[in-house]
């Protein structure tokens, strides 16, 4: 069954045992919007246990540091709670700032949305 919600700057699409979260801000800022979207994202890890996420990217071409550093501790959460956070759809600027800051060493990249729903087998 797939259910569709949006809640402004994240829309999130269950399929299964797996939840996309579309972002859909341009630039993940330390504001509120930024904060609102990862409170969002980690609600559903620790409340509704949804551990298995593919965060779709589309659109964004920035990411301050504190998005940086609440996206690695979203990925903490996922695998603590016995899942995995992927990512798709990464801007060619955001998949560079993700390498330099090793988080695409521990964070999954994928093409597309199909794609990175595959990857939980």
């Amino acid at each position: 069954m797939t259910e569709i919600q949006d809640g402004g700057s994240l829309e999130r699409e269950d399929s299964g045992n797996v939840t996309v979260l579309r972002v859909k801000v341009p630039m993940l800022r330390g504001d509120e919007t930024t904060e609102a979207l990862f409170q969002q994202a980690s609600s559903l890890v620790e409340e509704a246990g949804r551990s298995q996420l593919v965060l779709n990217l589309d659109g964004v071409v920035f990411l301050a540091s504190v998005a940086i550093g609440k996206l690695a501790l979203l990925i903490h959460k996922t695998r603590a709670a016995g899942g995995m956070l992927t990512a798709c759809k990464v801007s060619r600027t955001v998949g560079e700032l993700l390498r330099m800051t090793h988080l695409a060493d521990i964070l999954p990249l994928y093409g597309d949305e199909q794609e990175a729903v595959r990857s939980f087998g």
